[in-house]
């Protein structure tokens, strides 16, 4: 082996591993995103409130984007639910108009969904886990259910109007799914 073999073989080694540079962000962009569920803080008792969140979905299914409210303990959570309402003609809760768009990012691009939600139908209620305070917990309220596919996409939530009354409530745009089915049935 002449003198400058190793060194052609090493500079061979570094052009290839430059060549491969343009392709590394994107690799390590896509599998730092988180898959549902993930959630983000949402202040909606303010108009013009924003939320975003990138993310991937790996598994084809109907995907829920709720807005999540927290409490803790026994006072706040009647407070809470009486602003969630349960979904009763009785008890029916704070409408709160939100825009929801959900975009489908990269070369297979585009808009899936664009449109204007008043999000009144309360489906979920959580209790705190073991590091939670003592008697915390969480209501999620629906969106929009719809069904991805497998790729990369954001979801923008904005605020239409001021809703005051969630002020000092906890809240955030979640993205959930419903764990003992795939598709959901009426899912857009």
């Amino acid at each position: 082996m002449s003198e400058g073999e190793p060194i052609m073989k090493s500079r061979r080694i570094l052009a290839a591993l430059l060549g491969l540079m343009p392709w590394l962000p994107r690799v390590v962009f896509a599998e730092s995103l988180p898959s549902p569920v993930t959630k983000t803080i949402f202040d909606v008792s303010r108009k013009g409130s924003v939320a975003v969140i990138d993310f991937i979905i790996k598994k084809p299914r109907s995907y829920a984007f709720a807005l999540q409210f927290s409490y803790v303990g026994s006072d706040d959570l009647y407070r809470v639910l009486s602003l969630v309402g349960d979904g009763s003609q009785k008890s029916p809760g704070i409408g709160i108009p939100i825009h929801l768009k959900i975009t489908r990012l990269g070369k297979d691009g585009g808009g899936v969904y664009d449109g204007a939600v008043i999000t009144k139908k309360y489906y979920a209620h959580g209790f705190g886990g073991l590091w939670d305070p003592p008697k915390s917990g969480d209501f999620s309220r629906e969106i929009i259910t719809i069904n991805l596919d497998q790729g990369i996409y954001r979801v923008e939530a904005e605020t239409v109007d001021d809703v005051p009354a969630f002020a000092g409530v906890p809240s955030y745009l979640l993205i959930d799914y419903y764990a003992n089915l795939q598709f959901v049935p009426g899912a857009k």
